[in-house]
């Protein structure tokens, strides 16, 4: 509209409307097809070696599911799970946005080891990830994503013989995508039900995806699969919404009451995300029936605020609970021993750990790097000591600038400290307190656990892999610009 009389504008843009419209009905399906698949290399890993199946949902706050507290919806896919491994009762996040947090759970390494700091950045090529680790050992790979922040384009495909990352299925939510960040008359005119989530593949056809690569492979695999499904905005199938409203009255209600609606409509979006792990878990044991041979693991990126801290529907400013509290299940396989079954761990323990215990369960050879470490014997109900006093935690997406901070958390309280030396202290139950009211002794242990460990590690600079396209959709999930 800048660059046209204002008259003509709109004429224009409901042309542009019409024509979407066209594109919509005639355009052909994109993505449906097979991807270029390579086959794994070397010799298959000895015989008995398990399956690894590795699941990942997009801002899942702990407290949404009934495993944890939460209420309003039903989630048995993750029951079940549960009751046949290891719950985790206090997994905490590394970070409060998808692409770190992500990282770290592929790496083993906080995000100040391996770099990737803010969505938009580049997973290091020298940084070896899990699929690596899996492919070299002769396995066959796979990673199928349903959101832009985990992409080929950031690195993320790195090991897997098979990777797709398309966010979009039809041509349509593509041009959607491109008119709405052109035209707010198009945002406005177009039914909300009709407008694309942004740079976002549904579930169903991230599903569909892995299926189809699992339906063929020939030798132990390791698949992870990512569903983005309950990132705002939210919208459930229909059905899911319709039960999760006639439940609305159950469960914790959200720290601002005017988001009472989104809150419910996330926990349609959850108990949608329930749905496909149990139809990816069906399809695991197609393959491998009652799962024998096949390791399990679920968890999530970060979790959501709905008002904590003044965020509504939000969460990459966050170090609150709300975002740092995620679920974490590790379920081994059925046909091996000496794993408890149904056992809920109080130990704190952080994204970082999972990588090391895949890895365990899975016989591969343990490599020292980071600060992960195996949850193995932890599944056997043993005890793992020494047990670190609390886990780094830090909100360093680019667009925060001086208000990047570092944290660390023990118990009940974090202490984030920002680039200029500022800090706060957070509770995870009472929000942000005035330090000066906080016992000294308490924030002077934080404090000291946080500086010997950005002492102790060795950082990598990260770098922006987001060209201009990539940086306007990040900007449609609202990770870059101004942050206002």
């Amino acid at each position: 509209p800048g660059r046209l009389p204002a008259a003509a504008a709109p004429a224009l843009q409901l042309l542009w409307v019409s024509a979407a419209g066209g594109f919509l009905l005639l355009a052909p399906p994109t993505g449906r097809g097979d991807l270029p698949v390579a086959p794994p290399t070397g010799p298959p890993p000895p015989a008995g070696s398990p399956n690894v199946l590795l699941v990942t949902w997009d801002t899942v706050r702990a407290d949404s599911l009934p495993l944890y507290g939460g209420g309003g919806l039903d989630t048995p896919a993750l029951d079940r799970l549960a009751a046949e491994g290891v719950l985790f009762e206090d997994f905490q996040a590394v970070a409060p946005i998808t692409g770190p947090a992500h990282a770290s759970i592929l790496t083993g390494l906080f995000p100040p080891e391996h770099g990737l700091r803010s969505n938009g950045d580049q997973l290091p090529s020298d940084v070896t990830t899990l699929a690596e680790r899996f492919a070299a050992a002769g396995y066959a790979t796979g990673g199928f994503v349903s959101g832009l922040p985990v992409t080929a384009q950031f690195g993320f495909d790195a090991g897997f013989q098979a990777f797709d990352g398309r966010t979009a299925d039809r041509p349509g939510p593509v041009l959607l995508r491109s008119l709405i960040f052109t035209s707010t008359l198009v945002e406005r005119l177009l039914p909300a039900e009709w407008q694309p989530p942004p740079s976002e593949t549904p579930g169903e056809v991230t599903l569909a995806r892995a299926r189809r690569w699992l339906a063929g492979v020939e030798r132990p695999w390791f698949l992870w699969v990512h569903f983005y499904d309950a990132h705002f905005p939210y919208r459930p199938p229909a059905r899911f919404l319709a039960a999760v409203r006639a439940r609305a009255a159950e469960g914790p209600a959200p720290v601002d009451p005017e988001l009472a609606d989104s809150w419910v409509a996330q926990r349609g979006e959850i108990a949608w995300l329930d749905f496909l792990l149990g139809e990816l878990l069906a399809s695991a044991a197609a393959r491998d029936p009652g799962l024998a041979h096949t390791v399990v693991a679920l968890t999530a990126d970060h979790g959501e605020c709905f008002g904590e801290g003044g965020l509504r529907c939000s969460h990459h400013r966050s170090l609150f609970q709300a975002t740092q509290h995620v679920a974490a299940v590790v379920r081994p396989p059925a046909a091996a021993a000496g794993y408890r079954r149904g056992l809920r761990v109080a130990a704190t323990s952080s994204q970082v750990d999972l990588a090391p215990t895949l890895i365990e369960l899975a016989g591969l050879p343990a490599e020292a790097a980071g600060h992960g470490r195996s949850l193995v014997p932890l599944l056997r109900g043993e005890e793992l000591e020494p047990w670190p006093e609390g886990v780094y935690q830090e909100a360093f997406q680019r667009q925060l600038g001086q208000d990047r901070r570092s944290a660390w958390r023990s118990g009940e309280w974090t202490l984030t400290v920002d680039r200029s030396g500022r800090e706060a202290l957070l509770h995870a139950e009472r929000g942000q307190v005035p330090p000066a009211e906080a016992d000294p002794v308490l924030v002077a242990g934080l404090r000291q656990r946080l500086e010997s460990f950005l002492a102790g590690i060795e950082e990598r600079a990260g770098a922006s892999a987001a060209d201009p396209g990539a940086e306007r959709a990040l900007e449609g999930l609202g990770y870059t610009g101004d942050g206002s």
